[in-house]
C-alpha cells in the first residue's frame, strides 16, 4: 500500500516532507505515568520541572517523553501539542 505524500511547512515557511503521519490521540495507549508526563509537557513544564513534580530523575523523564513521542509518532513538544489539541476528545483507559 502506498502512503500519501504529505508536506508540512515550518515556522520559517520552509516546506518539508512528512514521512509519517502522527497517530490520532484517541488511538494512543499510554501508561498512567506517561499520561501524567504528557499532561505536564502539554502544560509547558520543562523536563526538570516534570522530574521534580513526579519525584523521578531527568533520565526517566527523558525516556518517558521519548516513549510518548514514539507512540504519537511525533518529534517535538509542539507536534505533540498540535496532535493532542486536534484529537483528544476521548482517550482509551491507561494500561
Amino acid at each position: 500500500m502506498t502512503r500519501p505524500t504529505v508536506f508540512g511547512v515550518d515556522f520559517a515557511g520552509t516546506p518539508y516532507l512528512v514521512l509519517s503521519l502522527p497517530a490520532r490521540a484517541e488511538t494512543v495507549r499510554l501508561t498512567r505515568a506517561e499520561r501524567e508526563v504528557r499532561d505536564l509537557v502539554l502544560a509547558g513544564a520543562s523536563n526538570a520541572d516534570i522530574a521534580a513534580a513526579r519525584g523521578t530523575s531527568l533520565c526517566t523523564v527523558a525516556n518517558q517523553i521519548a516513549a510518548i513521542f514514539r507512540k504519537y509518532r511525533v518529534g517535538s513538544r509542539a507536534a505533540l501539542s498540535a496532535v493532542c489539541q486536534m484529537t483528544m476528545a476521548e482517550e482509551p483507559p491507561a494500561t
